[in-house]
Parts: structure tokens; sequence; C-alpha cells
């Protein structure tokens, strides 16, 4: 994935050179406070810590917290520069889906014996969209070179919306429960649940400026994506416990965590 992220960030940086070559790269080009913005990354996801009931959910060893996965992530947007050093934009952002899973040691339990293995899985799809600040150090703390190129730090903060889908949620156990037959228990929580929740994020890094058209910056971002929480319906899957017993879905308090992950950024961004 590494590789990819740099190939991504390589062929980004064709495109703004292109991009440069096609336009005047004089002082005849200022004047362009308007600016779309294609990027890209990839998030670390940081420890998410899970809310259980364990009256309801297993008491297991391990407890329940996990990083989940690390997901590839894209961003589009469009800003505005009021002034060469301070402007704001509007992006979209879709992080791909991130996994959880937890492998776990069952201390105590209505059915499952104690000590028992059991595996628990979800899946996370988070999208937002954020209004952002941006603080630009291109016109008085910028590295000149090759003409009309340049460094310069840049910082960029943003609160928004973000919109967290949980599906896929199940668990399976590798133990037989006892006087039930040969029955492994295979429970899910019913559907999926969407929840739109505040987001915010925090980047520092650097712009280059390839000439007064097209600008590439580069660095890290502290992602907050909001609250997620499964629903509160589980049922079974065919070969599993609960159909034995029940014949439709029971009520059970379901999760609840938040997102929050370290990422890598890379954002092209085009004059007009």
């Amino acid at each position: 994935m590494n590789i990819k992220m740099l190939n991504v960030v390589l062929l980004m940086s064709a495109l703004g050179m292109q991009a440069c070559e096609q336009t005047c790269c004089s002082s005849s080009c200022s004047g362009n406070p308007f600016f779309v913005l294609v990027g890209t990354g990839y998030s670390w996801s940081m420890c998410s810590k899970i809310c259980v009931d364990e009256i309801f959910w297993d008491k297991a060893a391990e407890g329940y917290n996990s990083k989940l996965n690390s997901v590839p992530v894209f961003e589009a947007g469009l800003g505005y520069y009021f002034r060469p050093w301070i402007g704001a934009s509007v992006t979209a952002a879709y992080r791909g889906i991130y996994h959880y899973k937890k492998c776990q040691t069952v201390e105590q339990a209505v059915v499952i014996p104690a000590g028992a293995a059991e595996t628990r899985y979800f899946d996370l799809a988070n999208t937002s969209v954020l209004f952002n600040l941006i603080l630009n150090g291109t016109n008085c703390l910028a590295w000149h070179f090759c003409n009309d190129m340049s460094l310069a730090p840049v910082v960029v903060g943003g609160v928004g919306i973000a919109q967290n889908k949980v599906f896929n949620f199940h668990t399976v156990t590798d133990q037989q429960v006892p006087n039930l037959e040969s029955f492994y228990v295979k429970s899910i929580m019913s559907e999926f649940v969407n929840k739109f929740t505040f987001a915010a994020h925090a980047d520092i890094g650097v712009a280059w400026t390839m000439c007064e058209r097209a600008q590439l910056n580069l660095g890290y971002r502290f992602y907050y994506g909001g609250e997620f929480k499964t629903n509160k319906y589980l049922v079974d899957i065919p070969g599993g416990l609960l159909q034995t017993q029940i014949t439709r879905p029971i009520t059970i308090p379901g999760w609840c965590s938040s997102l929050k992950a370290n990422e890598l950024f890379a954002d092209l961004s085009f004059m007009f």
C-alpha cells in the first residue's frame, strides 16, 4: 500500500506539472482565488473504545476495544483564497471500509461455556463533508526555487458532518454448545445502521506550489470521524443456536464507539 500511495503522489505531481505547462506561469496568471481540489491518502485507525452492556454481552478477558484496519482515503472539494495566505474550502471524503475483528476468551456467559473462544466482526464505512479553514505560508514563509516553484508550510482545520454505516456485524464461536447437538453459536445484528454525526480534522504539511495555478499539499492529518453504533436487534443465521429457541429477532443493547485515525494525505489543487 505504501508503494501505491507513492505512485499516486507521483501521478498527481505529474498532472500538476502538466497543468502548469499548459497555462502561463507568469504574473498574468495571478488573481485566481477559486480552486478545485482532488486528493487521496491512507488512514490508520486508532484504538476504538467499544462500549457494550456486559449484562447482555459476554464478559471477556480481552475486552472489546480494538483498532480497525487501515484504508485508503479519497476526497474532492472546492475552495476560495481570501488572501494569498488564508482561504476556505468545502470537501467531501470517502474512506474505504474499516474492518473490526476481536478474538475473545469468554469469562462469563449465559450459554457459551467459560473458556470458550469467540470472534466478533463488523464493518464500518465513513463518508464526510467538512468546512475547512486554510493557512498557507506560500506568501511569506516560502522557499522559492526553479522559477515559479516554492515550498511552504500549510495548516488546515475543518469541521462538518459524517455518515457512519455499520454492517456485517456477526459473532462466531469455536465451541460446540453442550446438550444442543453440534450447533455453533453464530449470531448477527440485523441489517445495517446509519448514523450522522459531528466530524473534524486537523492537517499539517507542506505546500508545493508548482506554478500559480497548481499546488500539491502533502502531510499528516488527525481525523475524528464521529460516533457510530450497531442496532438493537440480534438474529441468528442457519446452523446457529438462537433458531432452536426463538423465531424472531430479540432486542439487545447495541455497541457504540467513535472513529479516530491518523492519516497521510496528498491534495492537488487547481486555481481558476
